[in-house]
């Protein structure tokens, strides 16, 4: 049979060999029709991975690993269609005309759009402050003019009437949402005959724009309550005379130091920055210039597409990869533990941690580098490593020497430091749940006395694992034993070799070895 390749091919062809009977109906029928099962990759990024592909250099990369992992089948799929999309917009660019000046000399279209960008978020930021903090509050009341973002009308000018009282239980409450208030809102020109000159609308404090120095006499009751036409009529006109004072500006917005007393240094700086930013847009040449207007939108278009374009080749690089957050944290992680330097180089316990691939590799590197098992006899270090061998959750309250008490105790405190380093590098760890995953002390006992010759009948009595799980635990000690014996050939300690391959040798007997049990 030939299935279809995934992201290559769209149909995929299979054969079904039938010898004697041929398949049932309904059972072909499932299996050609239904659903599919969903598949999840099970890869995953571990230390020993990184530092391992980090020896292999540039021929073959953690980036490229990850890449080639069914996680990122989604994003390359994707990349095909923003390959084409960039392609596109990389085409465009090229065929847009520089913007010249109209005036004459450099054009400065390029500066002016960029201070009147930062202009603008310097006045968000302002106003988000005013209208968020007890500055503002006293100055949002009933009969101030506004100038406010309107989603249908856009920029105009308003007066709020009163604030609209949330009608909410005590499970809806929500403290952080913003207050809203009913505006007289004025639509269209002065002297301009439209057929709706003015609506009564519910704005939300995140609409207004700017909060105005002038104020006008209001009844609200005469708008809201039970509406007079004949004074909405007059009220309108005196919003109108106002703008018309005005012109051919909008009203003018209080001054935040001056109007409304504001202390605070943040507010004051980024308000010094804004006119700064002000004084320099009306100095600039564009200014003035008759074909603003055109050529602001001109350079308003083409930064939209070189923001689009620069989006895609983001999406395009190795930092969208799905996993590229999580493999960038676990490089800070070795970092700070001197597995690695700033360039990426495996030092020395980055060398150690490569060789101990039966057990967590940064405790297991910690517990040599820290000498947990150098005071321990051979038959408590056998015992110790058990703890990180371990995998089936027992129920044991295992008989430990003093002297194990004490190396499990420093064993867990490795644990927990490690784990506190990968949440202070951005990793998801909960530093008792990291312990008490990669530290089971259930079976110390059990092969503390397997390593002083104890029976293994005698030594099944010891605990309620099933005998399966206790052989496994010895045979994956003896490997640990080994990679342990390496790691201290490596750095120079030869006691520690020495120790490691006594240990081997005395947990290597009897029937948990015996080569009719397993096939060798």
């Amino acid at each position: 049979s030939t299935g279809g390749r995934r992201g290559i091919d769209n149909v995929g062809i299979v054969v079904i060999c039938s010898f004697g009977e041929a398949p049932e109906p309904l059972g072909l029928q499932k299996i050609l029709t239904g659903k599919a099962t969903k598949l999840q990759s099970q890869f995953r990024l571990t230390y020993a991975m990184i530092l391992n592909l980090l020896r292999v250099g540039n021929n073959f990369r953690v980036e490229d690993m990850i890449k080639r992992s069914f996680s990122e089948a989604g994003t390359m799929k994707l990349n095909i269609e923003h390959r084409d999309r960039l392609k596109r917009g990389e085409e465009i660019l090229v065929d847009i005309e520089d913007i010249g000046c109209l005036i004459g000399g450099e054009p400065d279209i390029d500066n002016y759009y960029d201070m009147s960008i930062q202009l603008q978020s310097a006045d968000a930021e302002l106003q988000k402050f005013l209208l968020k903090s007890n500055y503002g509050t006293p100055f949002i009341e009933p009969g101030r003019v506004i100038i406010l973002n309107h989603v249908k009308h856009g920029k105009v000018v308003g007066v709020i009437l009163q604030e609209v009282k949330a009608k909410m239980t005590f499970f809806d409450q929500d403290p952080n949402k913003p207050k809203s208030y009913k505006t007289f809102v004025v639509l269209g020109k002065p002297g301009q005959n439209i057929a709706e000159p003015y609506i009564i609308a519910e704005i939300s404090v995140l609409e207004i724009d700017a909060l105005c120095k002038a104020k006008v006499k209001v009844e609200t009751f005469k708008i809201l309550g039970r509406p007079d036409e004949t004074y909405i009529k007059q009220f309108h006109i005196s919003v109108l005379n106002i703008i018309i004072d005005s012109l051919p500006h909008l009203p003018e917005a209080l001054d935040p130091i001056k109007d409304m007393k504001i202390k605070d240094i943040d507010f004051r700086q980024t308000y010094a920055k804004r006119n700064e930013l002000q004084v320099k847009l009306t100095k600039s040449k564009c200014h003035t210039c008759p074909h603003l207007k055109e050529q602001f939108e001109k350079k308003r278009k083409q930064s939209k597409l070189i923001d689009q374009v620069n989006a895609l080749k983001n999406l395009l690089s190795e930092d969208a990869l799905l996993l590229m957050p999580e493999f960038n944290k676990r490089i800070e992680v070795l970092q700070r533990l001197n597995y690695i330097d700033s360039n990426k180089v495996v030092q020395l316990k980055g060398k150690i941690a490569r060789e101990l691939t039966t057990c967590e590799e940064l405790i297991a590197t910690e517990l040599i580098f820290e000498s947990v098992l150098t005071p321990l006899s051979t038959e408590e270090a056998v015992a110790l490593l058990s703890t990180l061998v371990v995998k089936e959750k027992i129920n044991a309250n295992p008989s430990l020497t003093e002297p194990m008490i004490d190396a499990l105790e420093k064993l867990k405190k490795i644990a927990v430091g490690l784990a506190n380093v990968q949440i202070e590098s951005g990793l998801p760890i909960d530093p008792i749940d990291y312990s008490r995953e990669h530290i089971n002390s259930s079976l110390m006992e059990v092969v503390y006395e397997w390593a002083n010759n104890m029976s293994f009948s005698d030594i099944c009595k010891l605990t309620e694992a099933q005998e399966g799980s206790v052989v496994r635990t010895i045979m994956r000690l003896d490997e640990t034993c080994r990679d342990f014996k390496n790691a201290a050939r490596i750095i120079g300690d030869f006691r520690l070799a020495k120790k490691m391959e006594e240990a081997s040798q005395l947990i290597k007997r009897d029937i948990v070895f015996a080569a009719s049990l397993y096939l060798q």
